[in-house]
């Protein structure tokens, strides 16, 4: 959306903008927007219709992996914003804590064992 150009312009902070199609999938990442990553996402829009063929080096299957993980991301957002409506204060980890806590361990660059 050309309207956020000018958000992206006023960055204080290297920034990347891509104008895409009207079909693709549309997200804005803000880190000075907050130091949780469901105050820094937002997702804008996503495709009406799944991939159906190769683009660049990804597969159609590929694609909708990565568009799959976008909308987990949106989610957990949605589920982790009614979750602190529902529990003020309590320190809980979230969906996307939890799925990066997965990922360090896998990759072992958590510094553990």
């Amino acid at each position: 959306d050309e309207k956020q150009l000018d958000r992206f312009a006023a960055a204080e902070a290297p920034a990347i903008a891509a104008l895409m199609p009207a079909d693709a999938a549309a997200f804005v990442h803000d880190p000075a927007a907050s130091d949780v990553l469901q105050g820094r996402l937002q997702v804008v829009r996503m495709p009406e219709k799944p991939p159906r063929k190769k683009l660049g080096g990804m597969s159609a299957q590929q694609q909708k992996e990565e568009l799959d993980q976008l909308q987990a991301l949106a989610s957990a957002k949605e589920a982790d914003a009614d979750a602190e409506a529902t529990a003020p204060g309590a320190a809980q980890m979230t969906s996307v804590d939890k799925l990066a806590s997965w990922l360090l361990h896998q990759t072992d660059l958590g510094g553990a064992d």
